[in-house]
């Protein structure tokens, strides 16, 4: 269903009217129709670049990156409206915002299970709780589901993670390359190594077909360089 398994077992232990703070995500917005208008106002836009802000003029840029941000909001907002306006017509007070398609209430638990039922509600999460991010809800809400949707998932490309630790090469994270220095293996290598190329099928990472680079380093500007141009010399791509 809709409803995260956090918020499903909060709701079990509700009345029909206690209320529940719960973040409501909506449908994702039409990407293509914003890139359309975005090359409408800018026609200096390359056609089928994946990127709209690549113009060779700086300020250029800086104008079509601005453009795109106020287009994505005003499409969030749009997105959003509907389910805001049937909620403050009930007297809820409903809290927006530009960046997602997603709004946030203190709802009952007979309106939460409702809304759960609308076409244009995707998911609805227990807030209120300290966030703990998992790449299941975190990676969509940069749209990169849109870009898998192209055929783009990360093959042939190589990243480095350069980290005061070594990435842990398992089943879920294909490391290539490590660089040989007395440092063990980090949660924190390991866990920028699976946001960027895990290939978990649930908890997928941005890239999941990338290739994974250790470049582990001991923290001072020297060895942070030399730890990158080690990366580089392995064939990375990418830098993180």
């Amino acid at each position: 269903g809709k409803l995260e398994p956090a918020l499903h077992a909060v709701l079990e232990e509700k009345g029909p009217n206690d209320e529940v703070k719960v973040m409501i995500w909506l449908t994702p917005i039409d990407l293509e129709s914003v890139l359309v208008r975005l090359a409408a106002k800018h026609p200096q836009i390359r056609r089928n670049s994946e990127r709209p802000m690549d113009v060779d003029d700086p300020a250029l840029a800086d104008a079509i990156a601005a453009d795109y941000r106020e287009l994505l909001a005003q499409a969030h907002l749009a997105r959003e409206q509907g389910l805001v306006a049937f909620l403050q017509a009930q007297g809820y007070e409903v809290t927006t915002y530009r960046s997602i398609p997603a709004v946030v209430a203190a709802l009952p638990k007979r309106l939460i299970e409702r809304i759960a039922r609308r076409a244009d509600v995707s998911r609805i999460y227990l807030t209120g709780k300290l966030i703990r991010p998992a790449l299941d809800s975190a990676v969509p809400t940069d749209r990169v589901p849109e870009v898998w949707g192209r055929g783009i998932e990360g093959s042939g490309i190589q990243i480095a993670i350069v980290e005061d630790g070594k990435v842990e090469n398992h089943q879920w994270v294909n490391v290539i390359a490590t660089r040989q220095i007395p440092l063990g293996i980090t949660d924190h290598a390991t866990w920028s190594a699976g946001i960027a190329a895990g290939s978990h099928p649930i908890y997928k990472g941005v890239a999941p077909d990338a290739d994974i680079i250790s470049a582990p380093t001991y923290g001072t500007t020297d060895d942070v360089v030399t730890a990158i141009d080690w990366g580089v010399d392995q064939g990375a791509d990418i830098i993180n």
